[in-house]
């Protein structure tokens, strides 16, 4: 009897069309063309928009789209173009998503604004994506838009509050 292949990817088992959706655009958001994803993934651009249409993938898709994400997600891409392009979509990036629940339809990405739905933004949290989403070169006004915040209500969160005069400071003796 003949024994069948492990499979070509086995820690990612629950793969979902909405996860392999999710992943092509974050690498998208973080800098990479469908054409590096594409030869990375060793397939071609066009598949991945067909895919990207349709939203049905077939092993070939996963299999590419899941070789580049290992290889591409935790490095930002050469391209602005892409990067623009998908913040202009609100395409989330690599970080937005756990790898527990990317291919859940019904989480969220972390650190970004979903209409309708208030975000309570904590000032290290605020800093952090903000420096994430500089480094994948979007920006400070891009950032802020992404996030959800305008500039005034940016500088109120990073700002400290002022030390309150009537406050008196003493040591002990």
């Amino acid at each position: 009897m003949n024994e069948l292949p492990p499979p070509a990817f086995p820690r990612h088992a629950q793969v979902t069309d909405t996860g392999l959706l999710r992943r092509l655009r974050a690498m998208c958001a973080a800098g990479w063309t469908l054409n590096a994803i594409a030869q990375t993934g060793a397939t071609t651009a066009k598949t991945l928009t067909e895919f990207a249409r349709t939203r049905t993938s077939t092993p070939a898709v996963r299999g590419a789209v899941l070789t580049a994400w290992d290889q591409l997600c935790h490095q930002p891409g050469p391209s602005t173009h892409a990067r623009r392009r998908a913040a202009a979509k609100a395409w989330d990036p690599p970080l937005a998503w756990d790898e527990h629940s990317i291919d859940n339809p019904d989480t969220n990405p972390n650190g970004t604004r979903r209409p309708g739905v208030s975000q309570r933004w904590e000032p290290s949290l605020l800093q952090h994506e903000l420096a994430f989403l500089t480094r994948l070169g979007l920006s400070h006004p891009e950032c802020l838009h992404r996030l959800g915040l305008s500039t005034g209500h940016a500088r109120q969160l990073l700002t400290p509050p002022p030390a309150d005069p009537n406050t008196r400071h003493t040591t002990a003796a």
